[in-house]
């Protein structure tokens, strides 16, 4: 697409790879300039609407002997649809700010790091554990968060070291999982938590898999999404070079 060669010549990138990324992309860049297109449009609508001028804008499937006044009315009805979609999302918007509200932050000193750590509701069932994956942070599960609350549940969920507000350890190329272990054993140390079940994704699944393995005494339970629980072995065999880009990205694009 046009509008990958207008960002390569701005950027003063070749254009010669664009029908490359094109077409991997699936015509991804045609579809942004279509909703850009409707972004503009929208735009533009509310600036008429404001200035009286709404009426001159010609409508879609308009034929030629439409009379003013239907012009007038399908406007009307066009511009009463976008206003009612507008307030329902904002509705929406302050529905989930309200929401957030119920979530607590605060930050907690865990072996030599300061954690960044969300809570929601009492935990009369008990004591629900989060942890996010790659490249996310606690946001990632704000809405089960507030679900697993309602429902009677204390919901937990921390930054990684390293991940969002949480502090970065010192030297993160030495790093290793026990490190992610540990510090989860920590953060129920200093909530008082004495068990906790343990809902995990992606990046954060293996760390859930062997805490529960080395500390089946504080774990009500585990649940993982997309990551199968693996059994110990020596080594991991490394995926080839542009794996994660090959059957990931591009194929998330397409």
């Amino acid at each position: 697409g046009k509008s990958l060669r207008w960002w390569a010549r701005r950027a003063n990138r070749p254009t010669s790879t664009i029908p490359v990324v094109d077409k991997l992309c699936g015509g991804y860049s045609s579809w942004w300039a279509v909703l850009e297109t409707k972004l503009v449009l929208s735009l533009l609508r509310q600036h008429l609407r404001l200035s009286g001028l709404l009426s001159l804008l010609p409508t879609s499937r308009q034929s030629p002997s439409t009379s003013s006044k239907e012009r007038n009315g399908q406007s009307e009805s066009l511009l009463f649809q976008e206003v009612t979609r507008e307030r329902g999302r904002a509705a929406q918007a302050m529905a989930m700010a309200e929401q957030q509200q119920q979530i607590e932050h605060s930050h907690l000193a865990i072996r030599g790091l300061n954690l960044h750590v969300a809570q929601a509701g009492t935990g009369e069932l008990g004591t629900v554990l989060f942890l996010h994956g790659f490249p996310e942070i606690w946001y990632s599960w704000r809405h089960q968060m507030l679900a697993v609350a309602a429902a009677g549940y204390r919901a937990i969920a921390p930054d990684w070291r390293g991940y969002g507000l949480s502090d970065q350890p010192p030297e993160p190329e030495a790093a290793v999982y026990r490190d992610l272990e540990e510090d989860l054993l920590a953060v129920l140390d200093a909530l008082s938590v004495p068990k906790a079940y343990l809902v995990a994704k992606d990046f954060g699944a293996m760390p859930a898999y062997d805490f529960a393995l080395r500390h089946p005494n504080r774990t009500c339970g585990v649940m993982c999404l997309g990551i199968p629980f693996l059994h110990g072995g020596s080594s991991f065999t490394a995926m080839p070079e542009g794996f994660y880009i090959l059957r990931w990205r591009v194929f998330t694009l397409t």
